[in-house]
């Protein structure tokens, strides 16, 4: 006869038994957090994921791979991040906030050949960044502060859209929108601050929302006319 109290105790032995049994047979396989141990320090999460699963491993769930999936595992068995930046380079971002600027000016400049940059094999971009460098890039933020716009350029008007709004208007990247601007697709102006500006009108959008539909229909059609041969 069991007394009460004993009950209790019981149940929570085989709760945590349970509880157990189902870690363990979720958990990772060996040769997957070695391998993370070992490339966690030079590569992202994102590349981890797709190097995990190009060798076939799945997580400890039997699923692919993705970035999250990695950070866990960093997170789970205290795998450091991976140093991107080499000694003495910054982010775009980062160089950005030193010099209080935008980030889409430290592209330009970068564009332009007035700041050195590094693409790495993920298209991320890395300035070298020592103290002479920054001197410089200040000189020229304040020389830009102090010379009177000459282009012509004025704030945005009533009928302008940045790039990032019309994007979110028309659900489609910025990337889609940049190439419009580059292939004069679509007019477009910089303002004082370099950000592009684009007159978009009803005709305006009328026409951009026409050359979407038009693609995406091309596109369908090589998909079915390629699942025909």
């Amino acid at each position: 006869m069991i007394e009460s109290g004993e009950f209790p105790v019981i149940l929570s032995k085989l709760v945590v038994s349970r509880l157990q049994g189902i870690a363990a047979k979720h958990r990772s396989d060996p040769a997957v957090i070695e391998m993370v141990f070992t490339l966690g320090p030079t590569h992202s999460n994102t590349e981890l994921a797709e190097i995990l699963n190009d060798a076939g491993y799945t997580t400890g769930t039997g699923r692919c791979f993705d970035r999250i999936a990695v950070a866990n595992l960093r997170s789970a068995y205290k795998i450091p991040l991976a140093k991107l930046c080499r000694d003495g380079e910054v982010t775009v971002a980062q160089a950005a906030d030193k010099l209080k600027v935008s980030g889409a000016t430290i592209y330009n400049w970068i564009d332009k050949g007035w700041l050195i940059a590094r693409r790495d094999p993920c298209h991320r971009v890395f300035i070298p960044f020592d103290s002479d460098i920054e001197r410089a890039l200040r000189d020229r933020v304040a020389m830009s502060a102090h010379t009177p716009d000459r282009s012509g350029a004025t704030p945005g008007e009533p009928h302008e859209r940045s790039v990032s709004q019309v994007a979110s208007i028309l659900h489609v990247p910025t990337s889609m929108v940049y190439y419009w601007i580059k292939s004069r697709q679509i007019d477009a102006r910089k303002d004082p601050d370099g950000h592009w500006l684009i007159a978009f009108g009803d005709e305006v959008q009328s026409e951009c929302r026409e050359r979407i539909a038009a693609s995406i229909h091309a596109r369908y059609t090589a998909i079915i006319e390629g699942s025909k041969r």
